[in-house]
């Protein structure tokens, strides 16, 4: 195109024109010039990637955009940016580069809705962060090191968010480094607490061979049994067996799906398999053994080159596998009723329930559910054979086969089709057909995080469990209120809302009852100097009638200060009021509940007006009450 930059071409100059309407800033060139094209630049990334089934997280290519963004978010400064506005140059880039990638005008809403997300989550961290950047860099350390402590880019890093590139960026601006190995260290201490906290994970280290070959080959798709050769085997922290064999049966926890469960068995002797992991190309069978303290078992056993008889527990299996491919069903019912822009962002397929998390920005609504489930139990009841081959994977992409952003596949790949229905990679377990099912209901739909929701839900025997409690309540609740079923929400709905009204009608009453002995209080207050000082442990039904009450006091006392402490639903408070005229006088109410509350192990603040504090020693309360008059008389003096 005749021009010096890729940021001169008409792929960049719409864009960078948006940048200016939005920003309001004119590109002078020098570090505003700098801001443009990293924004431009960083805003085709994130929107390519995001449009493509991508998500900002915390891991591996999530955390990748996250970092992107948030970088692009920091130099919106540069440009006096303090509010989100990376979104609003989406429709921009979806006019220039739509027709080369349709995917961004398909998705533009969501990726507008997920950038904006991004923006407002980093944007509440970002400018106290950059304070305290400041703060660190002018320190006498900093100056004399030439660099930023490890220490100090650790805590950006993990307080306030700031990618560790974000930081050498800022750093290199003011002529300075960063301490990368000190960096270095303190992750690798918290990744090793993280680790030590979390599951188990077996070595390959500490191992008994048994006997050499190939090992850890899947068969078990569709058989169950199977006579294997024991490899290796090893014992753990926990006192579990790990056996790793030539051929197993039972599927090692993976793309959502659980371990299977099952048996081992070698010589007479019987494991419980309670947990397959993969780990390497190897497969472990965690197992307990069966009556290990029975009286014929020998605390000598030990495993050896006999067959080993592999067994999986049928019905857990046949659960897990309804469940995945349910799961399936689900993930296209979410995108014919919620749009195409849902994604897949986690899942657990275990014998019980389905786990689905998913890309979304608004509450499933009730009518949307019932969808839902109408479309999978559809499915469901056409019992539609599963087709399950496998093909290359660029031929997959090619013909448009749902593929998880993220997920590593081989050059070969295992597809599972439903039809014209469905059509996924997948290594998990799945059904013959989908009448095998039976049946799928909805048990939950809530958000887990910005932009991503969670459903969970249960299939077969599961399901009708939950049809069957459903149905109890439904005829419980309509022989207690003796009306049509139709009409039980209506009448439930009626009773809460006469339960609130009670509950309010109540509230005012106690309110009242209190405020009415206001005047009684008064005359219980002890004088000081002409000051009024009360300092009372009183009983109310809620924090706002306490208020009030301060507040009639401090209406109804000519000169004076009051404590009232109270308890409810224990936790106990003390509040402080103090009149206008003291005020003026220099008594703050902030001040005075502390120097009480203190003597019960408590701390608070407030207004000079009024001010409250938490008790955590409420039997302390009555000796710190008994100082208030000399505490004012003090104050007085001085």
């Amino acid at each position: 195109q005749g021009v010096d930059s890729n940021y001169s071409t008409d792929l960049f100059t719409p864009i960078l024109a948006g940048i200016s309407e939005v920003t309001g800033q004119e590109d002078s060139g020098g570090d505003v010039g700098v801001a443009y094209r990293v924004i431009a630049d960083h805003l085709r990334s994130l929107s390519f990637a995001i449009a493509d089934g991508a998500f900002p997280s915390n891991e591996g290519r999530g955390y990748v955009l996250r970092r992107m963004l948030r970088r692009a978010t920091r130099y919106g400064r540069v440009l006096n940016m303090h509010e989100p506005f990376i979104y609003k140059l989406v429709p921009v880039l979806a006019e220039v580069m739509g027709d080369a990638f349709p995917e961004i005008n398909k998705q533009q809403k969501h990726v507008q809705n997920v950038i904006q997300a991004e923006e407002t989550s980093f944007g509440l961290t970002l400018d106290r962060g950059l304070e305290i950047f400041e703060k660190m860099v002018s320190t006498p350390e900093t100056k004399a090191a030439e660099q930023l402590s490890g220490e100090d880019v650790f805590k950006l890093y993990d307080t306030y968010g700031f990618p560790v590139d974000l930081t050498r960026l800022m750093c290199e601006e003011r002529g300075i480094g960063t301490d990368e190995n000190g960096f270095d260290k303190l992750m690798q201490e918290q990744r090793t607490r993280a680790r030590e906290a979390g599951k188990f994970k077996a070595t390959l280290d500490e191992w008994t061979e048994i006997s050499a070959g190939q090992d850890s080959k899947f068969v078990g798709y569709d058989i169950l049994r199977t006579e294997s050769k024991l490899r290796r085997h090893s014992r753990n922290d926990q006192g579990q067996w790990q056996f790793i064999l030539d051929i197993t049966p039972f599927y090692a926890e993976s793309g959502g799906q659980v371990g299977d469960h099952g048996t081992l068995e070698q010589n007479r002797k019987k494991w419980n398999v309670v947990d397959v992991q993969k780990q390497g190309d190897s497969i472990i069978h965690f197992c307990e053994e069966v009556n290990p303290e029975a009286k014929n078992a020998s605390p000598d056993f030990t495993p050896d080159a006999s067959p080993m008889t592999a067994v999986v527990n049928a019905e857990l299996r046949l659960s897990t596998t309804n469940n995945h491919t349910a799961a399936h069903l689900m993930h296209e019912g979410l995108k014919q009723v919620l749009g195409e822009h849902v994604n897949q962002a986690g899942s657990l397929v275990n014998p019980e329930i389905l786990r689905f998390d998913f890309t979304h920005f608004e509450k499933v609504t009730e009518r949307q559910l019932e969808e839902i489930e109408n479309i999978v139990n559809s499915v469901i009841r056409d019992n539609i054979p599963t087709d399950i081959y496998e093909t290359p994977f660029q031929e997959a992409l090619d013909s448009g086969i749902t593929a998880l952003f993220g997920e590593k596949y081989g050059d070969v790949v295992r597809v599972v089709k439903v039809s014209d229905f469905s059509e996924e990679l997948c290594g998990g377990c799945h059904v013959k057909a989908t009448g095998q099912i039976g049946q799928f209901r909805i048990f939950s739909e809530e958000a887990i995080a910005s932009g991503v929701r969670r459903v969970v839900a249960v299939t077969g025997r599961q399901a009708e469990l939950m049809s069957q409690e459903q149905g109890r309540v439904a005829r419980s609740l309509r022989q207690l209120m003796n009306v049509p079923e139709a009409q039980v929400p209506e009448m439930v709905e009626k009773l809460a809302e006469d339960k609130r009204k009670l509950e309010r009608e109540l509230q005012t009453l106690r309110s009242d009852a209190a405020l009415a002995g206001v005047s009684e209080l008064i005359a219980q207050a002890e004088e000081v100097e002409g000051v009024l000082v009360l300092a009372k442990i009183i009983e109310v039904d809620s924090a706002d009638t306490l208020r009030n009450m301060g507040q009639a006091l401090r209406e109804k006392m000519p000169s004076g200060i009051a404590w009232l402490a109270t308890s409810m639903s224990g936790k106990s408070t003390l509040l402080c009021v103090v009149t206008d005229d003291l005020i003026a006088r220099g008594f703050k109410a902030g001040e005075l509940v502390n120097a009480v509350a203190l003597l019960a192990d408590g701390r608070g603040g407030g207004k000079p007006n009024m001010a409250q504090a938490g008790i955590k020693a409420p039997e302390k309360l009555a000796e710190a009450l008994a100082t208030a008059p000399v505490l004012v008389r003090e104050k007085l003096a001085n």
